[in-house]
């Protein structure tokens, strides 16, 4: 693989987002130089300085770029950015903004994509070493039993937030998903999966970020809207 579009979406990120910029720019200059890398911040209309941040950035590191969407939802930022830039790199991806899968996990992620159509990184994986609270460590087991039970599925980890897909399998897929938040990319998996495209599930390092409210509040909010989507797409199926 000779170019790779990585893909932030944010929403009130400031906070952090320098920092992971920063870190995850660092990474790529030691470890994956011979990789043209590009790293789009897709923002949902963020109420704090996340663009302002982003713009500083870029304006040091031009591999940074902001990418606005005047919408909400993690799914439309990822899915905006990709159809926008995608065709232009052999594969894209995307990752948290908190970063909390190891970045050591890309350069296995590039060295799979040649031979797969996606690579995603799998907290359930024998080899995975994952520190998480309680709360979400309990939603996620009963979110990934849901998803092999009712809807069939051989993927562990559907929901973790680092994805990479050839792009011309991703923008093939991108008309089919139907979500624009929380579940895009459990959905971008399950249309994987259906259309029979190979996926390498890859051990990973996993660190949850340290809010305890912001855990609680996203917990019950997205398990109500998985639960809601994995029954949308089992009634598909019927």
């Amino acid at each position: 693989m000779k170019s790779l579009l990585i893909v932030i979406p944010t929403y009130n990120e400031a906070s952090i987002i320098k920092e992971s910029l920063l870190r995850l720019e660092s990474f790529i200059k030691n470890n994956l130089s011979d990789v043209k890398t590009t790293i789009i911040v897709s923002d949902n209309a963020s109420q704090d300085d996340t663009r302002a941040v982003v713009r500083e950035v870029s304006l040091h590191t031009p591999s940074v770029q902001l990418h606005e969407i005047p919408l909400k939802g993690k799914g439309i930022a990822i899915k905006s950015a990709w159809e926008k830039f995608g065709d232009a790199y052999d594969a894209v991806m995307f990752m948290d903004a908190d970063l909390a899968v190891d970045l050591a996990a890309l350069p296995s992620m590039i060295a799979l994509i040649d031979s797969h159509d996606a690579v995603i990184a799998n907290r359930y994986h024998a080899h995975s070493s994952t520190k998480r609270s309680l709360l979400r460590r309990t939603a996620s087991r009963i979110f990934r039993f849901l998803m092999r039970s009712v809807l069939t599925s051989n993927v562990s980890d559907f929901p973790c937030g680092c994805k990479m897909v050839k792009s011309s399998v991703a923008l093939e897929m991108l008309p089919y998903i139907k979500n624009d938040q929380w579940f895009f990319d459990s959905e971008l998996v399950y249309r994987l999966e259906r259309a029979q495209k190979s996926i390498a599930q890859l051990p990973v390092t996993w660190k949850d970020r340290a809010s305890a409210t912001d855990s609680k509040v996203s917990v019950f909010k997205v398990g109500r809207e998985y639960i809601r989507e994995i029954l949308r797409l089992r009634s598909e199926n019927k």
